[in-house]
């Protein structure tokens, strides 16, 4: 996947907006945690504290990803240092 912006990749109940770090890494929402793909196909996700709902995920101008939780309106944070 190319970087600069996300991508649907899926609608449903749960919609899906991956996001490509700039490490190669990509990052995307499933519910109430964030998950992250390593390139070499590793899996490994974050629990949202609850109640959590993300929703869209972005790489912000501070190298952070930056994502939403609409139900619950708020944002939130993760560094990727």
């Amino acid at each position: 996947m190319a970087s600069g912006g996300p991508r649907r990749a899926r609608d449903g109940p749960e919609k899906f907006y991956p996001w490509e770090s700039p490490d190669g890494n990509l990052w995307y929402t499933a519910g109430p945690n964030i998950g992250c793909v390593t390139p070499a196909g590793r899996f490994h996700e974050i629990a949202l504290p609850l109640p959590g709902y993300a929703n869209d995920i972005t790489l912000g101008p501070d190298g952070a990803l930056w994502f939403t939780e609409a139900m619950f309106d708020r944002v939130g944070r993760i560094s990727l240092n």
